[in-house]
């Protein structure tokens, strides 16, 4: 589906219906069975008073289920998992009770005096242990704290300043977000609401600027040209590193804790090494590096083959001069494996996977045992991976990566009628290679747009399907409980009554699958609604997310922490600083799954530059909303803000990832494990079709590397998304270079 050419229709012409596709980010759910048992109550005791947050373990716990102490229903009762349940405790008579768990279809299991009703002040909590153990002097590190006896409504102090996002998930376990704090080790103590408290000295330590604790390889030849690697905390994008005070070559950001760069020339004898950070921060390792003469200097004249899927794997060999036994080699500055010397001439090796965010035509360097060095500039070239390539176009593809690294996609296929089918392929290698392609909407001919969200081994995939026999739009949905080797028989979720519900989904870390669409309320209007429900089991009524206005689109989702739901989306200003139309960007959230949300905020405020398209991603209380609106040029760029509070508050300022080349959009977005973020987008080069550009932030989207285009090719590359998780970052798609559109992945 070419949305480019419908963009000018679809800004001015939403009323009717016209919709652009987006629909990002990740997670997954889970679901019960019936015949419930229980093996433990934990804390075991709590006063008469009863708000004790108690937590049962056992077995075929279902949603829905009901706990009671001593004959009276406990409140906030929370099926966490088929395992699991949580509740905070009703008042009750002095003595023991017993704890009964009656699921829907009311078969029950008694623990028989598992919970006992005390008179007198329940035992003050104790904090034993806090995870991470250290974070950042400007606050914001998601920590999860352990012990005993936590109350609903406990509030978590670090160093004395008051933590953000606290949770009491149980009555041994609380997350909360650091405030701002000092360099140095910080007490963290819990306050139940009875005042008793618990504290943990030293639990938590501020790190202040960065560290740098190795460098690998040690020593080199005095030419330089040697690749080596840095190791430490706190390293930014944008860092640069010398050594003897000369500035280094080729220097690669891959993580805050590593760099890898080539050595300048220097004289015989050690030399300090300091990487200095773009805020000015540095740090250095005294006699780092120890240039040394004599040497033999390799050169490298060629590679074959020269290119290779992003996803690494390829066997190369590397044509030169003077090689080593023993030489090591690094393609983009990253070590290649099973490297083999064959003769002083030739050596093979197994090229890497590509660094996310870096450019694709990557420097070659072979390094001999004594440290001399010689490279090939542009030497490799990594090239996207086919997800789907047949004889009809592939389009609006969309990406998640699960805990386990696999990555899953799903894309719109145009078959015979003509008509569409939603299908569905996974990798287990990083997108080197896919499993075979499984059409997830079964027999129908009129399913568009899905989108794909992953926890665990539960795979959720949610799609727009149109029912000729009613003339009318519904959300579909199929899921997946073996990281989709199998799949359930399509569903429909919801009658939207709308021309173009475009949904999007996402699962939070407790289960909770949550589905935005934009629909009909009324005659006229549209909405934004959110529907949640788990995989495999049943959903409740939608809820109404956005304003009261005429005309709202493409809705996208995205969870933080165990039950935030984050929903942004277009919205039309019928008066734009006057008479005319236009258009913003707003952002709600859910803290309670999706019950409720919060009064939706305007976070582009630039109704006449036309912002749409919204996409969001979180990482802990890290939240990043970007869109595309109307540059000065006449083009358009794409925008990000930033909140470090799980989207209570977004900042002032707008980042720009894109380039200015000319006309960006479609923006995607992921964080990785690590809480480095990827933002995708497509956009023209000068001149040139449509490409997929790619940038990188450590800073949670304050800050953003120099933009890199990822497809550089002949063909037209429409509709990026993006996909991480467990070190694997994968970007996917749409690109017609074959004559037809196919689905690319890097």
């Amino acid at each position: 589906m070419l949305a480019r050419s419908l963009l000018a229709l679809c800004a001015l012409a939403v009323a009717a219906g016209c919709s652009d596709d987006r629909r990002r980010q990740a997670g997954a759910g889970g679901a019960g069975a019936s015949g419930p048992t229980i093996t433990s109550v934990t804390p075991v005791s709590g006063p008469t008073a009863g708000g004790t947050a108690i937590t049962i373990t056992g077995t075929n716990f279902v949603t829905g289920a009901t706990v009671a102490v001593g004959g009276t229903a406990a409140t906030s009762v929370t099926v966490v998992s088929g395992t699991t349940i949580t509740a905070v405790t009703p008042a009750g008579a002095a003595g023991p009770a017993n704890v009964v768990v009656t699921n829907p279809d009311t078969l029950s299991a008694t623990a028989t005096s598992a919970y006992t009703y005390t008179s007198g002040p329940p035992p003050a909590p104790t904090v034993t242990a806090v995870n991470p153990t250290s974070g950042p002097t400007a606050g914001g590190t998601a920590i999860t704290i352990t012990g005993t006896g936590f109350q609903t409504g406990a509030t978590v102090t670090v160093g004395g300043a008051a933590a953000t996002s606290v949770t009491v998930l149980s009555a041994a376990t609380i997350t909360a977000v650091t405030p701002a704090g000092t360099a140095g080790p910080a007490s963290v103590t819990v306050t139940n609401p009875d005042t008793q408290t618990g504290t943990l000295t030293g639990g938590f330590t501020y790190t202040g600027g960065p560290t740098l604790s190795s460098v690998s390889p040690s020593s080199g030849d005095v030419s330089g040209g040697t690749p080596v690697t840095l190791t430490g905390t706190g390293f930014q994008t944008g860092a640069t590193v010398t050594l003897g005070g000369t500035l280094a070559t080729g220097v690669v950001i891959v993580s805050p804790t590593t760099i890898n760069c080539q050595t300048p020339s220097g004289s015989a004898g050690p030399v300090t090494v300091t990487m200095t950070n773009p805020d000015s921060t540095s740090a250095s390792l005294s006699s780092g590096f120890t240039y040394t003469t004599g040497g033999t200097t390799p050169t490298v004249t060629s590679l074959s083959p020269t290119s290779g899927p992003a996803a690494g794997g390829t066997l190369v060999t590397i044509t030169g001069s003077n090689f080593q036994t023993g030489a090591v080699v690094t393609i983009g500055g990253v070590a290649a494996t099973s490297v083999t010397f064959v003769n002083s001439t030739s050596i093979t090796a197994v090229v890497p996977a590509a660094v996310p965010g870096a450019s694709p035509i990557v420097t070659v360097t072979v390094t001999n045992p004594g440290g001399a060095s010689g490279s090939l500039a542009s030497g490799f070239t990594y090239v996207p991976t086919p997800v789907a390539a047949t004889s009809t176009n592939s389009t609006v593809p969309d990406a998640a990566v699960d805990s386990q690294g696999r990555v899953h996609v799903v894309w719109m296929e145009t078959i015979a009628g003509p008509g569409y089918e939603v299908r569905y392929r996974r990798s287990t290698d990083g997108g080197a290679t896919w499993s075979a392609t499984t059409t997830v909407s079964g027999a129908s001919t009129n399913a568009w747009n899905p989108a794909v969200a992953t926890r665990g081994n539960d795979v959720f995939v949610v799609w727009r399907e149109y029912i000729t026999a009613s003339s009318t739009y519904h959300v579909y949905y199929a899921y997946s409980t073996d990281a989709g080797a199998n799949w359930s028989s399509p569903a429909s979720l919801q009658n939207t009554g709308s021309s173009f519900p475009d949904p999007d989904v996402a699962i939070t870390s407790t289960g909770t699958v949550a589905v935005v669409y934009d629909a009909l309320s009324g005659s006229s209007t549209y909405r934004i609604f959110c529907i949640t429900g788990t995989v495999g089991g049943s959903f409740g009524s939608p809820v109404n997310v956005s304003n009261l206005v005429s005309f709202v689109d493409a809705p996208a989702v995205a969870t933080s922490g165990g039950s935030t739901i984050l929903v942004a989306w277009t919205e039309i200003i019928l008066l734009c600083g006057g008479p005319g139309m236009g258009m913003d960007t707003f952002f709600a959230r859910s803290t309670d799954g999706g019950a409720t949300f919060s009064t939706p905020a305007n976070l582009s405020q630039n109704c006449a530059a036309m912002p749409m398209r919204p996409a969001v991603a979180a990482s802990g209380a890290r939240v990043v909303v970007a869109w595309d609106e109307g540059s000065g040029l006449g083009g358009r760029e794409i925008l990000t803000k930033s909140s470090t509070d799980a989207g209570a508050t977004f900042g002032n300022t707008s980042a720009n990832p894109s380039t200015g080349n000319g006309t960006a959009m479609d923006a995607a977005l992921a964080f990785d494990a690590a809480g480095t973020l990827t933002v995708a987008w497509d956009e023209p080069p000068a001149g040139s079709p449509t490409d997929i550009w790619v940038a990188r932030s450590t800073t949670g989207g304050a800050t953003y590397s120099a933009p890199v285009n990822i497809s550089a090719n002949s063909g037209t590359s429409l509709s990026p998304a993006v996909g991480s998780g467990n070190g694997t970052t994968v970007t996917v798609w749409s690109d017609n270079t074959g004559g037809n559109y196919d689905i690319l992945a890097y």
